[in-house]
């Protein structure tokens, strides 16, 4: 049952324009259910009776068992986006985070070495106003797509709405070095109007370049590395907007891959 609170939050969110949900578990169970009709028409056919002492019904169903209580012991995940904010679902916990609630989105990269494999997880992290954590989203690359697409949408929608009053209302915003506001971009102390603006674009060797008019390939107004830029899909979507009213070179596409696979 939901309580007061929780409702009147509800309540606060508007219109819901999408939901995501994690069925990676029931993709999970499927596949094994498929697989288990199969072993289970082979061996009728006759086809696996040099190995069917060992495969049988007993230890099929045992099996089935325990795969079926491990899927479903793992927790729904579902995520609302909503016009003001979102809710977040699992079996245990439901919350209702407001776009107004979020001072920064942070995603991390990181990579574990284990002999020949390497794993690499996403985290991402929303954090309040008061400088605690608000939702923490985790995955590795094993059984999550839906989790990384859940994951992806958020920090879009949450960068749509979080970037529009930098630009539009004349805030200033820092973003670790550099400072974007309605005027341009800030960084130790100096400060290059948006029309003065050539291109912001990555690097592969994990740095971000800003260059003006008549900079050559090999110099720049300024540049910083990629890991000194929190909250960096707010930023992309102020640069979007920046580049959309000012027409300097942003390369999306670039920023993009950077954001999703650059491990720190």
């Amino acid at each position: 049952m939901l309580d007061q609170h929780l409702l009147s939050r509800l309540d606060e969110l508007g219109a819901r324009q999408k939901t995501y949900a994690d069925e990676t578990k029931w993709i999970i169970l499927l596949v094994f259910v498929g697989c288990m009709i199969m072993l289970s028409l082979a061996m009728l056919s006759g086809d696996l009776n040099d190995v069917s002492p060992v495969i049988s019904p007993i230890g099929m169903l045992l099996l089935f068992i325990f795969v079926l209580i491990t899927t479903l012991s793992k927790p729904d995940l579902r995520i609302s986006i909503y016009e003001r904010g979102l809710l977040y679902q699992n079996r245990r916990h439901r919350q209702v985070i407001l776009w107004s609630d979020i001072q920064s989105l942070d995603h991390k990269v990181t990579a574990t070495h284990d002999f020949e494999t390497t794993i690499i997880q996403h985290t991402y992290t929303l954090q309040s106003w008061e400088n605690t954590v608000l939702l923490t989203l985790r995955f590795d690359g094993t059984w999550s797509w839906q989790k990384r697409r859940m994951a992806v949408a958020t920090e879009q929608a949450i960068s749509a709405a979080l970037a529009p009053p930098i630009l539009l209302q004349g805030k200033a915003c820092p973003f670790g070095p550099l400072t974007l506001s309605q005027e341009g971009i800030s960084h130790n102390g100096k400060m290059l109007p948006w029309n003065e603006v050539e291109s912001v674009v990555p690097t592969g060797i994990g740095t971000i370049v800003i260059r003006r008019p008549g900079d050559s390939p090999l110099t720049f107004w300024t540049c910083v590395l990629f890991d000194e830029v929190p909250n960096l899909a707010v930023m992309l979507k102020v640069l979007d907007m920046a580049a959309s009213t000012h027409h300097f070179r942003r390369q999306a596409r670039g920023w993009q891959r950077i954001a999703d696979n650059w491990v720190v």
